[in-house]
């Protein structure tokens, strides 16, 4: 009697579960799993540890990596130089890049060209890694994240020579202006054409300008002289060429003033230039 009543409970439970299994909405099973589940987790729960347990001691990961831990140190040693390494390297091409983008426009009409060092003269002028191979020739216009740098002006096979704005033989016309305090418009002052030439040590002076023009025109130390020679292409005018850093009276000039310029940063210790090798844009 008790084999029957067995098989009743068995084959009522079977039917039990094809009936959820099929007649009843998974939607309404779903709701009730959790919960079943949880009853058995005080069991299952152990067992479960019991099995990784005996699974990692019969059968237990092993790494393909079998070197010791000075050899892993040693690498992660290496990993971290090579990683200081690339982080500063990274640092001076963004720096870079940043120095180029402030040409603006004009970067387009550029080709960028590494320097080899200053002239071994006594003149101010730097040596291109750059030839007539490469498109360069005399008179062509060399600028930098500053400004204005100078002119190519022996070119040849074998490399380049820029003739910088701070060399005694170079001379531009040149204007001014300034940015007001916390303002980032360029505001031009009302001065006289006058004649920028380059004095070395790393400095121009302005010519040309009597005391009554600096007065009138309200020219201060820190202003901005660019460029505003008219046989210069349109697309250089304005371009900085250095700041005043002292307005004085001029000796053997009486009633002339004598007034200094200097570039943002010193043009010989430049590492790049760029070079205008298109004046014509596609």
């Amino acid at each position: 009697m008790s084999y029957l009543k067995f098989q009743h409970v068995f084959f009522g439970l079977m039917g039990m579960s094809a009936i959820t299994a099929f007649a009843i909405p998974s939607r309404l099973v779903n709701g009730v799993q959790p919960g079943v589940e949880a009853l058995f987790a005080p069991i299952a729960r152990p067992v479960g540890g019991v099995a990784r347990w005996a699974h990692d001691r019969i059968s237990p990961e092993i790494s393909p990596d079998q070197r010791n831990s000075q050899d892993v140190k040693k690498e992660n040693q290496a990993l971290r130089n090579e990683v200081a390494s690339l982080t500063v390297r990274l640092t001076d091409m963004q720096q870079k890049e940043g120095k180029r983008a402030e040409l603006g426009t004009i970067r387009a009409r550029c080709s960028p060209f590494p320097v080899v060092g200053p002239d071994t003269g006594t003149r101010e002028s730097l040596n291109l890694q750059g030839s007539t191979m490469e498109g360069l020739h005399d008179g062509m216009y060399v600028l930098y994240g500053g400004g204005v740098a100078g002119q190519i002006q022996r070119a040849g096979a074998a490399g380049a020579h820029v003739q910088l704005v701070t060399d005694p033989g170079f001379g531009i016309r040149a204007g001014f202006g300034y940015f007001p305090k916390g303002g980032i418009d360029f505001i031009p002052r009302r001065a006289p054409e006058a004649l920028v030439r380059g004095i070395g040590n790393g400095q121009m002076e302005i010519l040309m300008l009597t005391k009554e023009d600096v007065k009138t025109a309200a020219l201060e130390i820190g202003d901005w002289v660019i460029v505003a020679e008219p046989t210069w292409p349109a697309y250089l005018q304005g371009q900085h060429l250095g700041r005043i850093i002292s307005i004085g009276d001029r000796i053997r000039a009486p009633g002339y003033k004598r007034i200094v310029v200097e570039p943002p940063q010193s043009l010989l210790r430049l590492r790049a230039v760029m070079v205008v090798t298109k004046e014509k844009l596609d």
